[in-house]
């Protein structure tokens, strides 16, 4: 009986060892394949960042205007009947159009002036000159100097050479623009200077012994009588300088004359609080 039983459980052990030896490949074959590829990662979305208001109190407000700049204006025009010929440059300034728009006026209204009279001198002459062959050339040339610039103040010399056919000789003359752009005007010899004082002939004083010393024949108080007439003047760093023409306190021969006087020697009459005060420490 014992033997029997021994039997059967020994075919059922071993039963069962072949059917796990039958269903190991099967088994095998399903298990995942090992990689050496790394996973796929998914990206993270980015997130757009935009600056954020800068509380009113960090803001640092500006009050520096634009700067005014001086630009050329030009002219060349010929023509063959009348003869002549223009070439010229004068200033304007550009920037923020207030101050701006003043001087350009009577910058181009000033040179438009000095075309107009010169075209006509020359429409003149070439009457006279009619059937006497070829004309000789008339011409007017001009360009300017810039003697001072500090953003509100402009000092500008403006010179002209004028020649009319058939006359003795050509004609140099000048004009001065000081220009206050601050307040969009131009200065008077008069807002340089204190109130009721006489600083034409205080000026005409110390120009007199510059124009006698040069030996081109002046004679005492001209300076004086041509700065009531007319004036012509300009700024530069080291002093106020006046500007004489031809003929206006020397003979034609002794050319334009130009006084410079410092402005320490202004001191006394020179307005502190004036449009220039800075030019005296």
């Amino acid at each position: 009986m014992m033997s029997k039983q021994i039997k059967i459980a020994s075919f059922l052990i071993l039963a069962g060892l072949i059917t796990i030896s039958c269903s190991l490949p099967s088994l095998l074959a399903n298990q995942p394949e090992e990689t050496s590829e790394l996973p796929v990662i998914s990206p993270t979305p980015m997130v757009e960042v935009f600056p954020s208001e800068t509380p009113e109190a960090e803001i640092e407000p500006t009050t520096q205007e634009p700067e005014i700049q001086i630009i050329d204006r030009i002219i060349f025009e010929e023509m063959e009947e009348p003869k002549y010929e223009i070439d010229g440059v004068w200033p304007n300034l550009a920037g923020p159009e207030l101050p701006v728009t003043a001087f350009n006026t009577e910058s181009d209204q000033f040179v438009q002036a000095v075309i107009d009279d010169f075209l006509l001198a020359v429409t003149d002459s070439s009457v006279g000159m009619a059937g006497e062959g070829e004309p000789p050339l008339s011409y007017l040339t001009f360009d300017y100097d810039l003697t001072y610039a500090d953003q509100q103040l402009f000092s500008i010399y403006l010179a002209f050479d004028q020649y009319i056919a058939m006359s003795a000789h050509p004609f140099p003359f000048s004009n001065a623009l000081n220009y206050d752009a601050q307040n969009g005007e131009f200065l008077r010899l008069g807002d340089l200077f204190l109130p009721e004082t006489d600083y034409i002939n205080a000026i005409g004083s110390l120009v007199d012994p510059v124009l006698e010393g040069r030996g081109v024949g002046y004679q005492l108080g001209t300076a004086a009588d041509m700065m009531q007439e007319r004036e012509n003047w300009n700024l530069l760093t080291e002093g106020l300088r006046i500007n004489f023409d031809v003929y206006e306190v020397a003979p034609y021969a002794a050319g334009p004359q130009y006084v410079m006087i410092p402005w320490s020697d202004l001191v006394g009459i020179f307005d502190p609080n004036g449009p220039v005060s800075s030019f005296i420490d």
